[in-house]
């Protein structure tokens, strides 16, 4: 096989039929996203959540033209070396793994111990983003728990849960707190990510339920985040009889600002029924680069008045 023919640079991102198994920083998005698979029948994202950006948002391709397509040799290692050869990934910008998929997936779980593998192997120290709705099992939690600390990452565990009303996800809630508290357990740098977070979708009581479950185990590592919209998740959603945020349907593809009103009153309600039960939960977060800079002890620029090392803000 001719790697050059099948891997293609395109802007700022690398292609395969397509596909874009690595993108780079680029203004609005600073960190990298790598994700060495082809979305086929055995390899998308069974999940099923009705918001999630589907692959004909992100690719305009049907799945069956990747089915029994070989990947190049050495494929994480050539994605790697992109990323760490270039000037951001030197300076240590974020590295987001399979996010187009779940890490967590048992088909994608060598691969996310390979690609920490391959930047372990290039020394590398940048931060490293793992956005998962899976619990993998406390043993395959070991495994990325040992290689992590072989390495010089500065890894974090986000585990995607928000207070949606039924009929969104399939996803355990019961199986995604019972992760949080294994991966406190385990001393995984790892957060709350509450996303998305939506005004149409909000459920408060599961909210209190939520931060009475798990704030005390993981207080000061708690993400709010909003949605990214698509004419296609507006499809489905009216299709699902689900109710379609207020939207500017000109920002296609593009993350949701969260209603002020709506941000503020959120923010308070998870710092109030936490003091409730006697939780001082002193800052909630606002992006995944938050999380990591917590566990490196550099505040955010955004949550606090300081200064951070790692910055998705800009690129020398």
């Amino acid at each position: 096989m001719d790697f050059e023919n099948v891997l293609i640079k395109k802007n700022n991102r690398f292609e395969i039929l397509g596909f874009p198994v690595l993108e780079m920083p680029m203004q609005g998005k600073n960190y990298f996203s790598i994700n060495p698979f082809l979305p086929d029948s055995l390899n998308r994202c069974p999940l099923g959540c009705l918001y999630c950006l589907s692959q004909k948002d992100f690719w305009n391709k049907d799945y069956h033209i990747f089915n029994n397509k070989i990947l190049p040799p050495n494929l994480i290692q050539t994605l790697v070396n992109y990323i760490l050869d270039s000037k951001a990934g030197r300076k240590g910008f974020p590295i987001a793994v399979l996010d187009y998929s779940d890490p967590f997936l048992p088909i994608h779980q060598n691969r996310l111990l390979e690609t920490i593998a391959a930047l372990r192997h290039r020394n590398a120290v940048n931060i490293f983003y793992v956005t998962t709705k899976l619990h993998p099992g406390v043993n395959f939690l070991n495994k990325i728990k040992s290689s992590f600390l072989k390495s010089r990452l500065k890894p974090v565990v986000l585990v995607s849960l928000s207070p949606l009303q039924p009929g969104l996800e399939k996803v355990s809630v019961s199986d995604r707190v019972r992760l949080i508290k294994d991966l406190v357990k385990l001393k995984i740098p790892s957060c709350w990510y509450i996303r998305p977070l939506v005004q149409e979708w909000f459920y408060h009581e599961m909210l209190t339920d939520l931060v009475h479950d798990i704030a005390p185990c993981i207080k000061n590592n708690i993400i709010i985040s909003s949605l990214i919209m698509t004419k296609s998740i507006e499809e489905n959603l009216i299709a699902n009889d689900i109710d379609v945020p207020v939207w500017d349907d000109t920002m296609n593809g593009e993350k949701l600002l969260l209603p002020e009103t709506f941000e503020k009153n959120v923010r308070s309600q998870i710092i109030n029924i936490g003091k409730k039960v006697g939780i001082n939960i002193d800052s909630i977060l606002s992006h995944r680069i938050c999380a990591a800079n917590r566990y490196l002890n550099f505040a955010c620029k955004v949550c606090q008045p300081q200064d951070r090392r790692f910055c998705q803000g800009y690129i020398e």
